[in-house]
């Protein structure tokens, strides 16, 4: 199998990445670590050209910064949406082309739950379900599977600091259906 992963040169991605590769894939990782940014839609097609067959696409890359909305910028969006939309403008033609191809986009528990100071990341986690809803519309024509994952609070560098407040800790307990802090491996 031929896999994107986005974001993959940490946290959730990384496990991704890693699991696919175990199970024999080849895995793709585009990252800014990897010299891809996948904001700019000319280096994902760039990063793409070479890339002749994609049986699986995850949108994992994603940035969180709490903060009030009127102190927000715009790079949540960009890297956590635009990303996403970039990616699978440049590799659902490959599948599309091949008929077949599975899209997994990572989304987020705030897409469904709101928490203070977390609206920019909400609404990013938010259009990726709704976008992946459309799009399991718009290409299971073509044997594409588009789907949406919107794990807890994974224990990753990005959720760490939530992990030293108590009060975050038992929050994050509260939202979590299997009363446990979900593991890269749940994923």
């Amino acid at each position: 199998k031929s896999v994107v992963v986005t974001g993959a040169s940490r946290g959730i991605g990384l496990g991704i990445k890693e699991a696919f590769i175990e199970n024999g894939a080849k895995v793709t990782d585009l990252s800014r670590s990897n010299g891809v940014d996948i904001t700019n839609l000319e280096q994902v097609k760039f990063a793409g050209k070479n890339i002749s067959k994609v049986d699986v696409l995850v949108n994992n890359a994603g940035i969180f910064n709490m903060g009030k909305i009127e102190e927000m910028g715009m790079d949540q969006i960009n890297t956590n949406l635009l990303g996403a939309i970039n990616c699978i403008k440049v590799f659902s033609p490959v599948m599309k082309r091949d008929n077949c191809g599975k899209i997994i986009n990572i989304s987020a528990i705030d897409s469904v739950k709101g928490m203070s100071k977390h609206s920019m990341y909400s609404a990013t986690k938010g259009a990726l379900v709704s976008m992946s809803r459309a799009l399991a519309v718009e290409l299971g024509k073509y044997n594409i599977t588009v789907n949406c994952i919107s794990p807890g609070f994974v224990k990753t560098d990005m959720t760490i600091r939530h992990y030293e407040d108590e009060k975050m800790k038992r929050i994050m307990l509260e939202m979590s259906p299997m009363r446990r802090f979900p593991t890269i491996i749940d994923i």
